[in-house]
């Protein structure tokens, strides 16, 4: 077999098994959410706390009259850009092909990286960051560095949490270029590359927002997540007795119901019928709660600094591994598309998970943190191991791992209370990450080696 026809079929392969969660379901994976963004793509009326680059990407694929097009898109595109990784980081093409494809069988097995590319949800997208701008340093070939800026612009367009991580990530880039065992070994265009996919993705979202007459924030967000982060961690009321005595902000009102409500709930002020949120106008309150959020901001940011840091730790080990499916989802999603979308409405209504009965979603059994840990420990015994027989590609692929999940986890921590869904759409990588630099020492020892041009290969 050439290469070409084993990375084809190795590439249409793993796009298949990285959606038999949905397979087995019937139709796509379905969260609260979904409906939402299906809706938004009908109607093209986007709320404003999202960008809208999912949504009308769902618009694009509804040509097709369903939605399965969506999944193999997000899982033919994780597959492809770790293969492309693998092929990088050992030009050796059949090698580079077999271990890549073994990585994501591992993934497959011990993670939920299947749940999450067989969800109908932008969260797919979120691990394209890292595949995208690790393929863009290492890879030798032009296609490669273009397919990898790409799927760094196409990451950008579709959740508000990207944005934060794609510039954290590269902050850290550029000082690995200056400092340390790296210093140098980046090649700078590269990384222009990279920021350059960054600041048109941005400006291609406010150019979408403006040509939309609903078309939201440019990157999406709100500060009505800041004010119930504010809420979480005990400082809104505080905020409030600052500055209500000379601010005449609506929430003032409701000074003393918030502070009687629950503050370990994370959801409760924006989603609770008893939360004031409602009266004062919802997201429609937005240049209020923008007030009110940056006051919040200005006056506790030690403290602030301070609980991002621990919940940035819980966040990092709170990886959603759940073996089931909830049923509302879907019987809301059926219900909300009833009339856009009748066939689509059947379809998910005949679902596995509208019926409420067990359907796995997972290969192995959850054990939440212990398992993530397991995998942290495999990573670093893997990069140790590599680090003594002088293998620094795999070293860094994982050392880079594990720092974009570090990153990941503090800045979602910063805007959100710890979720285990967001650290789940990409926990994936501890363990494909040591899986494929295992794989590539392995193929290593005993051969002689390509010539290797990756920098990271050449970093002593």
């Amino acid at each position: 077999m050439t290469a070409r026809a084993a990375f084809v079929a190795c590439l249409v392969g793993s796009t298949f098994a990285l959606l038999w969660p949905a397979l087995h379901n019937g139709y796509p994976l379905l969260r609260f959410d979904s409906a939402g963004y299906v809706t938004n793509a009908l109607q093209l009326h986007f709320f404003e706390w999202r960008p809208i680059g999912y949504p009308l990407f769902l618009r694009g694929v509804l040509a097709s009259e369903t939605l399965w097009p969506a999944l193999l898109v997000q899982s033919f595109g994780t597959c492809l850009l770790a293969l492309r990784l693998a092929c990088a980081l050992d030009p050796r093409p059949l090698r580079g092909v077999a271990a890549g494809s073994l990585a994501l069988a591992v993934a497959l097995a011990l993670t939920p990286l299947a749940a999450h590319t067989s969800t109908l949800m932008p969260d797919a997208f979120t691990s394209w960051l890292f595949l995208g701008g690790a393929l863009g340093l290492v890879a030798t070939r032009r296609g490669d560095v273009l397919l990898g800026a790409g799927a760094c612009f196409a990451s950008l367009l579709v959740h508000s949490t990207h944005l934060p991580v794609a510039v954290a990530s590269l902050a850290v880039c550029f000082g690995a270029r200056a400092l340390g065992p790296l210093a140098g070994r980046i090649p700078r265009e590269r990384l222009g590359a990279l920021a350059l996919s960054l600041l048109l993705a941005v400006a291609t979202t406010a150019a979408l927002q403006r040509a939309f007459p609903h078309g939201g924030a440019p990157l999406g967000g709100h500060p009505a997540f800041l004010v119930a982060r504010l809420h979480t961690l005990g400082l809104l009321v505080p905020t409030l007795d600052l500055y209500c005595p000379r601010q005449d902000f609506r929430l003032c009102a409701y000074r003393d119901a918030l502070a009687r409500s629950p503050t370990e709930e994370a959801s409760w002020f924006l989603w609770d019928p008893a939360s004031p949120f409602g009266a004062i106008g919802r997201f429609d309150a937005a240049p209020e709660l923008r007030e009110i959020a940056s006051a919040g901001l200005g006056s506790f940011l030690p403290r602030i600094a301070g609980a991002t840091l621990q919940d940035a730790w819980r966040q990092l080990w709170q990886v959603e591994t759940a073996t089931g499916l909830e049923r509302r989802p879907a019987q809301g999603y059926a219900l909300a598309l009833a009339s856009m979308l009748p066939d689509e409405s059947r379809r998910a209504a005949a679902a596995g998970q509208a019926s409420g009965r067990p359907l796995a979603i997972v290969l192995l059994p959850s054990l939440e943190a212990t398992h993530h840990a397991a995998l942290w420990a495999a990573a670093w015994l893997v990069a140790a191991w590599g680090w003594r027989r002088g293998a620094h590609a795999s070293v860094w692929l994982v050392a880079a791992a594990l720092g974009f999940l570090a990153l990941h986890a503090l800045v979602v921590a910063f805007g959100t209370s710890p979720l285990g869904r967001y650290q789940g759409r990409v926990a994936w990588l501890v363990a494909f990450a040591p899986a494929l630099g295992a794989c590539v020492q392995r193929a290593s020892s005993g051969t002689r080696a390509a010539p290797a041009t990756s920098p990271l290969a050449q970093s002593r």
